[in-house]
């Protein structure tokens, strides 16, 4: 579960810096009958580039207590020495 969110967030992040990279003011979108429709941004990029760099770093923070919780999860599991649990976490489903 744990690790399943934590590629999420990691996506998400390359998703946000890559949007950084082809930010502009606006875009241009062809439109079915050919004329061009145009879509402004709703802000200055300036101010949309920082809302963008706030959100990664609110990602960063969320990674870095997920990746925290994974090691403190994984070795109560490991403590408890559950044959069963041994077998999923080693990757053995049988």
């Amino acid at each position: 579960m744990f690790r399943k969110a934590i590629a999420i967030a990691k996506d998400a992040k390359t998703q946000i810096q890559q949007g950084i990279k082809d930010l502009r003011p606006y875009y241009e979108v062809v439109q079915e009958n050919g004329t061009m429709q145009r879509w402004d941004l709703p802000k200055p990029m300036d101010e949309m580039r920082k809302e963008m760099e706030d959100e990664i770093a609110n990602i960063d923070n969320g990674l870095k207590e997920l990746e925290e919780d994974v090691v403190i999860y994984e070795a109560k599991l490991k403590e408890a020495n559950n044959p069963h649990l041994n077998k999923l976490m080693n990757g053995n489903s049988k």
